[in-house]
């Protein structure tokens, strides 16, 4: 019986870390795709990104060989550094938000001015434009929700000063949160290096500026990840006190964003494998509050819109998954580009007649993807929009409809500016060496079997497998980047302590 059991728990292990490994093809295909495809819809200068991608390398290597000799100083101050590392972005952040104050456009001006209609008044939906915007994409109601609270609670302040602000704190606290991950899992050098590599990621210092769900999402699967692996610290009721915590952020981040919950299955998968015992009542406990949180949400959109209006006018899944499906090669990543997918969806009267069409058009776009040749084009075509931006695409929601360079830092992230050539290859040479070290990083952890960071490598699979097969663009992997920071700094050589 006790070798049964040992076996049983081999075989967990087994399949656990083969799903961890399937992470590592992913990001291998990903950093060579974006180094060496020539699609010309995406124009880059090959010997400029792969000589900045050295360079990247190298400074990488610099902050690896640094925090190993800056650990002991760090041990010793450990709270004034960490907490020095949070304020730099939360000032940062406030400070650069404030300077780029634009308009919003699109959607996120749609969730900014209906925010702005509830608090106001107590509705959104008298506004046609938000009516019909509201009706087809339901899902961007969260934001709409929160932001009119915090608009209601704090009227004596401008909204816009309010959403940089609730940026920058939300962005904080995932921050702090991803920190003490890396140290759960591998030890205050892998603490030290997460601060470290997230000084590489430019895009982190003046993200609040963006009012849309890529910036308000962000730090919800660093916290959901929080609270898991301290419930994997502890025993008896605060046990259940963290998976009560984790339960209910992943509802609040699904509120914002659904993608949320791929990190809060991650961890319910490592935990099945590694935990079998507790498995069933965190599920359900999960579910207790996941489920009733979710009808409550669909609840108050149908209040304000309107059950039949929603089920008539919102895009149904087969929107999303023909528009993922680019099988033409003058048509990008798949996306609206000049309205085609919009205008298509929109032009039925009966949904049951728009999913029967959209339905179609997958099916046929699927079987020219039998092709082994068309399946790779779509493949690298997708896969370098998705990943292919170092800037993660930021700088176009920000820049929105003032184009003017009155800004230093405008000429610089915004796609019109004329430092931006220089500054998408810098970006993105270092977000490749990003997924570089978290190669590396990968490999040794499945090769020392250290399953305790399969939520974090499952969850980025599962980001990298959803946007593979759902609409997207280079905004979408942002909200993941902290998790990829923290499994670049998880190297086993690290010592828990």
């Amino acid at each position: 019986m006790k070798r049964l059991k040992l076996k049983n728990i081999s075989i967990r292990k087994g399949i656990l870390l083969t799903g961890m490994a399937l992470l590592l093809p992913c990001l291998l295909f990903t950093a060579a795709n974006i180094l060496f495809s020539t699609w010309p819809l995406y124009n880059r200068n090959h010997p400029l990104l792969i000589g900045l991608y050295a360079l990247a390398l190298l400074l990488f290597f610099l902050l690896m060989k640094g925090s190993k000799k800056f650990l002991p100083l760090y041990c010793r101050h450990e709270k004034t550094v960490f907490i020095g590392f949070i304020l730099l972005f939360l000032i940062c952040q406030i400070v650069l938000g404030i300077q780029l104050i634009h308009d919003p456009m699109t959607d996120a001006e749609q969730v900014y001015t209906a925010a702005k209609n509830l608090s106001a008044s107590g509705h959104f939906e008298n506004s046609e434009r938000s009516f019909i915007y509201f009706t087809r994409y339901p899902h961007n109601l969260g934001s709409v929700y929160l932001l009119a609270l915090i608009f209601r609670l704090f009227p004596f302040v401008n909204p816009y000063i309010l959403c940089i602000l609730l940026s920058s704190l939300l962005f904080s606290a995932g921050y702090a949160c991803t920190g003490r991950c890396a140290g759960m899992l591998s030890g205050k050098l892998a603490e030290l290096r997460f601060l470290l590599f997230s000084l590489t990621c430019l895009p982190f210092f003046y993200c609040s500026a963006e009012l849309y769900t890529d910036v308000l999402a962000l730090p919800f699967s660093s916290i959901i990840l929080y609270f898991f692996l301290k419930a994997d610290t502890v025993t008896g009721k605060k046990k259940w006190l963290f998976f009560l915590l984790f339960s209910l952020f992943s509802f609040i981040g699904s509120f914002l964003r659904v993608t949320t919950v791929i990190i809060s299955i991650a961890c319910l998968i490592a935990l099945l494998f590694r935990h079998p015992k507790q498995f069933l009542p965190a599920v359900l406990l999960f579910l207790m509050l996941f489920i009733p949180g979710r009808f409550l949400n669909q609840k108050l959109n149908n209040h304000y819109l309107g059950k039949e209006n929603i089920d008539k006018n919102a895009f149904p899944v087969y929107h999303y998954i023909a528009m993922g499906l680019p099988v033409q090669e003058d048509e990008g990543y798949g996306q609206y580009g000049y309205g085609g997918w919009l205008l298509f969806s929109t032009s039925f009267d009966n949904p049951v007649e728009r999913d029967a069409a959209l339905k179609s058009e997958i099916k046929d776009r699927i079987y020219a993807m039998r092709k082994p040749r068309v399946m790779l084009s779509v493949m690298s075509r997708k896969n370098l929009s998705t990943f292919g931006n170092g800037t993660f695409d930021l700088g176009t929601l920000i820049e929105a409809d003032k184009h003017e360079m009155n800004l230093f830092l405008k000429k610089w992230i915004f796609p019109d500016g004329p430092y931006f050539p220089f500054y998408y290859h810098l970006t993105t040479a270092i977000f490749i060496a990003q997924i570089t070290l978290c190669i590396c990083s990968g490999f040794l952890i499945i090769q020392k079997r250290q399953e305790a960071s399969a939520p974090v490598m499952i969850g980025i699979l599962g980001a990298f497998l959803y946007l593979c097969l759902w609409e997207t663009n280079g905004r979408y992997f942002f909200q993941y980047e902290m998790l990829l920071l923290c499994l670049a700094s998880l190297f086993p050589d690290s010592k828990k302590g």
